[in-house]
């Protein structure tokens, strides 16, 4: 009979020992065993201890790996723990070491600073029960490339566009992409933080496992400086678009990259193309304004509040900023939010957030929800309104409604593919 399972992080030693297992459980994937050992050597913020494993007479059988993030809400970055490699041999399946390891996973997020945790899944009631909550659409725009690119010289032609000039991505190019990248998503909730040294690691990673294709990754520059970006991904059949950033006010180099972009599918003969944008994202109007076709859907992204307090506390910025452009900071409002998860409350005032951890004698609203639907709005995946209106919040009193969509306002958030795990 075996033994119980001893739960802990693992050591550098047994690092391969966990890549192994990883590529047995996720056999059906090309290159498995490469991409779980490059997932974790080319991750700048790994440790060993971040994979959690569960060990039975001596072996191995399950893991789960932590990944350690800065993650946007709005124009403020917290400290997210990601999920990644959740596996189990087979024969140790159906006794919860799964679901011990992310209990145990959580457990070292709160005693070491994360506020939030994300994963991406395709069995969604599986970490539901444990508190994650989708929070983002997949957002998919497809064209044909003959049709598309025709288009775009008839719209280039019909409107006075400035010019750009566009060429491959070169090596020394990459501060004025990081510069670019940050510029373009600085509020944009749910990307990730990016320094120099994790662009270059995952950009390595990126074209060694064939990611994305090194031709398609396209820079904009004006003046003899960098502006814009695509990256891409071209098969024989189709080319993704997997990124696209530009610095403000140059959103016109989309033009000049698609149709650069473009004129390489047609040179290989490449029949469709795919965007995987944001809903609001430029180049995403621009995709559909020649005729491609957007298609959205629930993603497999979940998002879990790993402690409440604190990640009031990290959001107090830009919670300020919000109250101020609404008008209520003047107004000098206390907020509670009650979860099953904890309570605590929001003292605003013109100057500052206070938040405490509690609920305030007498606030002027009240809003009681699950953990998982308060996920869902401090994304701006969902609002406040559609959240009571549907039974999945309440609010007391109603009037106090406006209140917290000032705190949490619908919003566009978005994950792009290169920072996956």
């Amino acid at each position: 009979m075996s033994s119980r399972p001893q739960i802990r992080g693992a050591t550098q030693e047994e690092l391969e020992e966990v890549v192994r297992l990883n590529a047995e459980v996720f056999s059906e994937y090309q290159q498995r065993r490469k991409y779980f050992r490059l997932a974790i050597s080319y991750d700048p913020y790994h440790r060993p201890e971040f994979n959690r494993i569960a060990i039975v007479d001596g072996k191995i059988v399950s893991n789960v790996r932590i990944v350690h993030r800065r993650m946007r809400i709005g124009s403020s970055l917290v400290l997210m723990g990601g999920i990644a490699d959740v596996s189990t041999l087979v024969p140790y399946r159906r006794r919860g070491l799964a679901t011990a390891l992310l209990k145990d996973a959580l457990n070292y997020m709160r005693e070491h600073g994360y506020v939030v945790s994300l994963l991406f899944t395709g069995i969604a009631p599986f970490y539901r029960r444990l508190g994650w909550e989708i929070v983002l659409h997949n957002i998919s725009i497809s064209g044909d490339v003959l049709s598309l690119a025709k288009r775009l010289e008839d719209f280039m032609n019909s409107r006075n566009i400035p010019k750009y000039e566009i060429r491959k991505f070169e090596e020394n190019d990459l501060e004025s992409v990081a510069r670019v990248y940050d510029e373009d998503n600085r509020s944009r909730t749910c990307t990730i933080e990016r320094t120099l040294e994790y662009w270059r690691l995952r950009l390595k990673g990126s074209f060694e496992l064939g990611f994305e294709t090194p031709e398609g990754f396209l820079v904009a520059l004006r003046d003899d400086f960098v502006v814009a970006y695509i990256r891409s991904k071209l098969d024989e059949h189709t080319c993704s678009i997997l990124e696209a950033c530009s610095l403000r006010g140059f959103e016109g180099a989309y033009v000049y990259l698609l149709r650069r972009l473009l004129k390489l599918c047609v040179e290989r003969r490449i029949g469709s193309i795919r965007a995987l944008l944001p809903e609001d994202h430029p180049m995403t109007w621009l995709l559909i304004e020649l005729g491609a076709h957007l298609s959205k859907s629930r993603s497999g992204a979940m998002l879990k509040v790993v402690d409440q307090v604190s990640l009031f506390r990290a959001l107090a910025d830009e919670l300020l900023a919000r109250t101020r452009k609404s008008g209520i900071a003047s107004q000098k409002k206390t907020l509670a939010i009650e979860t099953d998860i904890g309570v605590c409350s929001l003292r605003i005032s013109e100057s500052e957030i206070e938040v405490l951890e509690e609920k305030a004698p007498s606030p002027d609203g009240v809003l009681k929800a699950d953990q998982r639907v308060l996920a869902q709005l401090i994304t701006g995946f969902r609002d406040v309104r559609t959240a009571v209106g549907y039974g999945d919040a309440i609010v007391h009193p109603h009037e106090a409604i406006k209140l917290f969509d000032a705190l949490f306002p619908p919003g566009n958030p978005y994950f792009w593919s290169f920072d996956s795990f």
